[in-house]
C-alpha cells in the first residue's frame, strides 16, 4: 500500500474517531442538563410512586433490619416482584 494510502487512510479514520467522541460528549451534555428537569419532575409529581421511600411495607414487598452496632437499626425493603 502505497504511503499517501496508508496517510489517507490514518487521518480519515482519526476524523471519524474525532466526530464519534464529539457526538458522544454532546449526547452526555444532553443527559447531563435534562437530569436535574427529570429529577424535578420526578419529585414534584404527585401520581409518581417511590415505594422504597415510604416507612409502610406493603404486602408484597419484604424488610430486613440490620442490626449494627454504632448507627443502630438500618431498615432495608425488598421488592421480590421486582427481582424476577
Amino acid at each position: 500500500m502505497p504511503l499517501l494510502d496508508v496517510l489517507v487512510s490514518n487521518v480519515v479514520s482519526c476524523g471519524d474517531d474525532y466526530v464519534d467522541s464529539s457526538l458522544a460528549a454532546e449526547e452526555s451534555s444532553k443527559a447531563a442538563a435534562q437530569l436535574p428537569k427529570d429529577l424535578n419532575d420526578a419529585l414534584t409529581n404527585e401520581k409518581c410512586q417511590l415505594p422504597q421511600l415510604s416507612k409502610e411495607v406493603a404486602e408484597d414487598e419484604a424488610e430486613v433490619i440490620l442490626h449494627t452496632k454504632s448507627k443502630g437499626d438500618v431498615r432495608i425493603k425488598f421488592f421480590p416482584k421486582l427481582a424476577l
